[in-house]
């Protein structure tokens, strides 16, 4: 019976101890965040006392804040990495500046605000908009790639001319419409349809 209380008494001094112990390293921590270096300038001590930050257009450099140069038509972009600051929409970054994007007659920025396309109509050939020349028989497409055109249904495209799609008996136009399938029962044979 008395091995009882004794296991008891020396749990209750370990579980003391724990407490004792971490009551003494947190009033150490205190005390070593009292005693700490002041933040330096342009910058502000963190929330919980264990350190600082620099204030926003600036950027840690050892232990000082180091002003971030932004060039004009730039701004800052809260990033902690890279330069600290981006181009506004219509310049892009040129060494250390923003120059403006040059877009050329019948284009426009696009999205990024940092390229050009070209307008409808019209596709990039080198830092110019050219004109697209349609072919009789074609139409425009919302593609920017390729030749900006297309052929119209029972028309395929031939080098800059649309040609129309000659038929052999018993025949009609694939679903695309821009070439053809025998009817049925008929197969094709080069470029008939022939019974099987």
């Amino acid at each position: 019976m008395s091995a009882r209380p004794a296991r008891t008494g020396r749990v209750r001094d370990a579980v003391c101890g724990a407490i004792l112990s971490a009551l003494c390293l947190g009033a150490a921590s205190a005390a070593a965040q009292a005693e700490a270096a002041p933040a330096p300038a342009n910058a502000t001590a963190n929330a919980y006392g264990n350190g600082w930050s620099c204030d926003s257009g600036f950027r840690r450099v050892g232990d000082a804040c180091q002003r971030i140069n932004v060039p004009e038509n730039a701004y800052l972009s809260d990033r902690s990495y890279g330069r600290g600051w981006e181009c506004a929409h219509g310049f892009r970054r040129s060494a250390d500046a923003c120059e403006a994007v040059p877009v050329p007659e019948n284009g426009y920025l696009d999205s990024s605000g940092s390229a050009w396309a070209c307008d409808r109509g019209y596709v990039a050939h080198g830092r110019d908009c050219a004109m697209i020349d349609v072919p009789e028989n074609g139409f425009l497409t919302d593609t920017g790639r390729g030749r900006g055109w297309a052929c119209e249904r029972g028309y395929r495209a031939v080098g800059s001319a649309c040609q129309a799609i000659k038929l052999p008996p018993n025949a009609h136009l694939n679903h695309f419409g821009h070439g053809w399938e025998c009817n049925r029962p008929y197969r094709k044979v080069g470029a008939s349809c022939v019974t099987r």
